[in-house]
């Protein structure tokens, strides 16, 4: 489960390229990096999904850092059992564009 949640992550940062350890602490991303990432995950861009994504994990601010624990906070609960009110909320969120 938390490998999932960890390659998700991996992909969506920036962290260095040269091959050392993950470093939870240093690694962290960025709007432009899930706009990136998610259009060439998915081979065209997913405005709508990038914009939503970001701002779910960002907690509705503009150009913050998330890092890997404020990842893990917000999505944890989508690989663990008995959260469907916080699952609903989460789809809720990503289709309500107010």
């Amino acid at each position: 489960m938390y490998k999932k949640l960890l390659r998700f992550f991996l992909f969506i940062s920036i962290t260095k390229a040269d091959g050392s350890d993950f470093e939870a602490h240093k690694a962290y991303t960025t709007e432009e990096q899930i706009k990136l990432r998610l259009s060439k995950y998915f081979g065209h861009d997913v405005l709508f999904l990038e914009r939503r994504l970001y701002f779910w994990l960002a907690d509705n601010q503009n150009l913050k850092k998330i890092t890997f624990l404020n990842f893990l906070e917000k999505m944890l609960f989508l690989f663990q059992e008995g959260f469907t009110i916080e699952r609903m909320r989460f789809v809720f969120f990503l289709l309500d564009w107010d």
